[in-house]
């Protein structure tokens, strides 16, 4: 425990006041069909950032951003630990507003957009698989933070009565990220199936496999 903590500490000390922005070239880019949109996940796709989540969304207030991971092991905390503010530093995904449209977060881009998305249900957890768990690392000598096996879920749809609950999630097979500022040629890795409608007991939803390069573009102070 006291070394998870000194290991998250370590983290907070390096993102700093910063916004940490990185680029990905996704390696399929074969379109699936969304109700009637024939969907690219690179076509809503802008950038992986880190940082404090309320600097997120300031600094990305025309995006979508979706918090998938705080920066420190979920495992080691207790439950008052695992509270996450604004102000904590997070891993996230940045994509177009009009992502959340396409697959039915909100039902239309206006003003109101935000607060639809902020009254969604949002779940994240470790997972166990196949005999294999959660896990999450921080390298000390280069500096890279990561983690695998793991769910972020948004629960949507049930707008009236008559609606079913749908679920999409980001399961995250592995990703890595760098914290190295020198080391802007590093590439690393997010490796993810996305689940867009899933229905339990009815409908196992469309996947999408992700598997992405990723690259530290800049650090942006704040």
């Amino acid at each position: 425990m006291l070394k998870e903590k000194k290991i998250k500490q370590e983290i907070e000390e390096i993102i700093g006041d910063k916004i940490w922005e990185y680029d990905a070239v996704f390696k399929n880019n074969t379109p699936v069909k969304i109700d009637k949109t024939d969907f690219v996940f690179k076509d809503y796709f802008h950038k992986f950032a880190i940082g404090k989540l309320e600097k997120l969304e300031e600094y990305y207030k025309d995006y979508l951003v979706l918090d998938i991971h705080p920066t420190w092991n979920v495992s080691y905390f207790n439950r008052d630990d695992k509270t996450e503010s604004k102000k904590d530093n997070t891993i996230a995904i940045i994509l177009k507003k009009e992502f959340g449209q396409v697959v039915g977060l909100y039902d239309k881009i206006d003003g109101n957009w935000k607060e639809q998305f902020k009254s969604l249900d949002i779940l994240k957890i470790g997972w166990l698989m196949f005999k294999k768990e959660y896990k999450f690392s921080f390298n000390e000598e280069d500096k890279t933070l990561a983690f695998a096996l793991y769910r972020y879920l948004i629960f949507y749809g049930k707008e009236k009565e008559d609606e079913e609950l749908k679920t999409m999630y980001f399961h995250i097979h592995n990703s890595k990220f760098s914290l190295d500022e020198r080391s802007n040629i590093k590439r690393t890795q997010f490796k993810a199936d996305l689940v867009v409608g899933y229905i339990i007991k009815k409908t196992d939803g469309v996947l999408i496999p992700l598997d992405a390069e990723l690259k530290l573009l800049r650090t942006i102070d704040m």
